[in-house]
């Protein structure tokens, strides 16, 4: 179909009592609308030109959404932060754009982290600076939150260490 032909077709998407929840010119869905395992109806209609009856027809759509998952390279095992800028590098799957990225940090025995540095980002990856974990040798549970709204959608972590810079 050309791009003229998708501008003619329009199409209405139904819940499963029928009621409209999305129009949806070009038949375009966007991510997020529809949660996954519900099944909804889709109205389309299509006039292919002004000589042409109006094609109409009910479609049934089955929702197959696959949650997010996230992994932070080095992982499983140890990462070390010195007093310079640290990159935790998180692997994403099943990225959307209207996803939040929230990290939140942990110490595992004494020790303090400080994530207030850290410059206002929205992806996955998280650049921090080693100075603001104390002390030497203590270890912290670096987090990553996946979320849409209050909405946890995946989590991945990592274990880090903080380690004194060499002389």
């Amino acid at each position: 179909m050309t791009e003229s032909e998708l501008e003619e077709i329009d199409c209405t998407i139904y819940n499963d009592f029928f009621q409209n929840i999305l129009e949806a010119p070009g038949c375009i869905i966007p991510a997020g609308t529809l949660e996954s395992g519900k099944n909804y109806y889709m109205l389309y209609t299509w006039k292919a030109d002004e000589f042409s009856d109006t094609v109409a027809d009910f479609i049934e759509l089955k929702t197959i959404i696959t949650d997010p998952s996230c992994r932070i390279a080095g992982m499983p095992g140890v990462l070390y932060f010195k007093n310079v800028d640290n990159l935790l590098d998180a692997n994403v799957t099943n990225e959307r754009t209207d996803f939040e990225y929230k990290w939140s940090c942990e110490p595992l025995g004494d020790g303090q982290c400080d994530l207030n540095q850290r410059v206002a980002q929205n992806g996955p990856d998280l650049t921090v600076y080693g100075a603001n974990f104390e002390p030497d040798f203590a270890q912290f549970q670096m987090t990553l939150n996946i979320m849409i709204g209050d909405n946890v959608l995946s989590s991945c972590s990592a274990t880090v260490e903080k380690v004194p810079d060499e002389p």
